[in-house]
């Protein structure tokens, strides 16, 4: 350093260094909570020198989620940081601090440091509270109540900090194994301190736990499900659709758009598992999904790569998965995806809507049988944390999105209902699916339409083989639906039997022997319609069905129960 300066003539050449250290050791950063009070009193002079006549300030806090020009994350722990930024672990001394010695606020104040509270806020707020309810408290703790809770998070209020709803998801994210021990109260001690009703809390609660880079478990929505059962599904609906408009919906790797999810894999999981599967939200999410699956298989065609550019491949296996689980759940799919699904060429999309979900429907023969092969759900979980490795932005809803919303909110009008659709519902949809089918296939064949090779093959072969047949069988499947209709026949759920065993094979249908609900063994007498059953077999089942429910009161012959409809 001499040399220098006498090389350069002057006095004024100074050492860089890092100033955290010149903080970090004289508050006790090394130290616990406990054992750094004493410390840092001790050396309080040395501290309130360093900020009034040293100025010092830690750096700002690094944004919650960095990018580089890949769109994968950066390693942001370098100590000391490069970027400019100042990682969480120096930043948990400055919050700790705080916490011991409050007056350290005004002293950052004095020197027109204001952004203190702002930078540090989240860290301080979990602090206070981790202080309350220490990880391993020992034998004399005592569980803290709502008024210690209440006049912790107000002392630091009136400091300048503020009980956000990004610092209150990151405080059930930093108790969510302990939510069902303190949950109640600190919602309740949070309801004093905002002021606000329980319905609008938790509604901004969901709205930020929804966000895609937090990882969580999902004790955190079981827990908000747990303070609202009897409207919970109301409120997920709402908070969801709300976030969907305020996120975007593209991303772009150089000039391929790619969709994110709005969510973590691990949210949609959680709905199917915890909601109806005709529920809004889960048809909803569905779409999310299916956008996302559609957008990444057009990049990986685009860019002749398995994994899409800029995701990791544990990211896309997680969506790619969730998808699938899904679809082995129940038919998602609307007349409305169809233009959306025209532009992937995935067998993992197309075979269950063209070989499995729309033959069901039409009534002919499945050549893919579901489920689809996915890993387990609780690995699903493990592969999402902290694997979504794109970037949302919010506040810029993309135009696209809202036309796919408001295209197939109609279609879904016809399916939302939780029961079995009635004859005539059945047959609207088939008809919108038909026309949409229909106009595809000859707008494509004739003009040219840009659909994928694959996809155009599917529907080819959908419209010119599978249609016709599926027409030549309506008169039975309607003939079966007005006997049901008319019987006033009591219809079961197909999914609710169980434990299939052939009793007999006679010369009309076959008879199962089943368990019911787990409750009642049954027997099931089966026509497959599917498989074009002769005439005359077809009509000796009708009449069984039309005699049976006027024989069956009798005490010496088998009571009919109703009927069923399956694969």
């Amino acid at each position: 350093m001499t040399e220098a300066q006498q090389q350069l003539e002057t006095d004024n050449l100074c050492a860089k260094r890092n100033d955290m250290e010149l903080f970090h050791f004289p508050s006790a950063g090394p130290h616990v909570i406990n054992h750094a009070q004493d410390i840092l009193r001790k050396n309080m002079n040395s501290i309130r020198n360093l900020i009034l006549n040293m100025k010092f300030i830690p750096f700002p806090p690094r944004p919650q989620r960095k990018f580089n020009s890949y769109h994968m994350q950066i390693n942001s722990e370098d100590y000391p940081p490069k970027d400019g930024y100042e990682n969480n672990r120096q930043l948990n001394v400055i919050a700790c601090a705080i916490l011991i010695y409050e007056d350290l606020v005004h002293l950052w104040k004095i020197i027109g440091y204001y952004g203190i509270c702002e930078d540090t806020n989240d860290l301080v707020i979990q602090g206070a509270l981790l202080i309350l309810f220490l990880p391993t408290p020992s034998t004399e703790w005592k569980k803290p109540n709502v008024k210690d809770i209440n006049k912790s998070l107000i002392e630091l209020i009136n400091l300048g900090f503020q009980l956000n709803y990004n610092v209150i998801a990151d405080v059930f994210h930093l108790f969510e194994h302990r939510l069902d021990d303190i949950g109640n109260t600190l919602v309740e001690s949070f309801l004093h301190v905002k002021q606000e009703s329980l319905d609008t809390f938790l509604y901004h609660c969901i709205v930020e736990t929804l966000k895609p880079e937090r990882t969580y478990k999902m004790d955190v929505w079981d827990f908000i499900f747990s303070l609202i059962p009897n409207h919970a599904e109301t409120e997920f609906n709402k908070a969801f659709n709300n976030y969907l408009s305020n996120v975007a919906s593209i991303i772009i790797f150089s000039d391929i758009h790619i969709k994110p999810l709005a969510s973590s894999p691990k949210f949609y999981i959680w709905v199917l598992r915890k909601f109806d599967p005709d529920a809004q939200i889960t048809v909803f999410c569905f779409n999310d999904l299916l956008e996302t699956r559609i957008s990444l298989d057009i990049q990986r065609q685009a860019s002749n790569v398995e994994v899409p550019i800029g995701m990791n491949q544990c990211t896309f296996k997680a969506i790619s998965d969730t998808f699938n689980i899904y679809c082995n759940t129940k038919n998602f799919f609307l007349p409305s995806h169809l233009e959306a699904i025209s532009r992937s060429a995935s067998h993992e999309i197309l075979e269950p809507l063209f070989e499995n979900y729309l033959p069901i429907l039409f009534g002919i023969e499945v050549t893919f049988p579901l489920p689809m092969e996915t890993i387990e759900e609780s690995d699903v979980m493990q592969i999402v944390e902290g694997s979504n490795d794109m970037q949302v932005i919010e506040g810029d809803s993309n135009g696209d999105q809202g036309v796919i919303q408001n295209q197939f909110q109609t279609d879904f009008q016809i399916l939302s209902t939780k029961r079995r659709p009635a004859a005539k519902e059945i047959k609207e949809i088939k008809e919108l699916w038909k026309q949409k089918l229909e106009d595809m296939h000859y707008n494509s064949t004739y003009n040219g339409s840009g659909l994928t090779n694959p996809f155009r093959n599917f529907l080819r072969i959908f419209v010119e083989e599978k249609l016709p047949y599926a027409e030549e069988k309506s008169s039975m499947v309607q003939e079966l639906e007005n006997i049901i209709h008319e019987q006033n026949l009591i219809l079961y759920n197909y999914v609710d039997f169980a434990a299939f065993d052939i009793i007999d094979e006679g010369s009309v249908g076959i008879v199962y022997k089943s368990m019911w609900k787990n409750k009642l063994m049954v027997a099931l007498k089966c026509i497959k319609i599917d498989s074009k059953p002769e005439e005359k077999e077809f009509q000796q089942f009708v009449r069984e069905l039309r005699i049976l429910p006027k024989v069956c009161q009798h005490q010496n012959i088998v009571k009919l129960y109703g009927v069923t409809k399956g694969i």
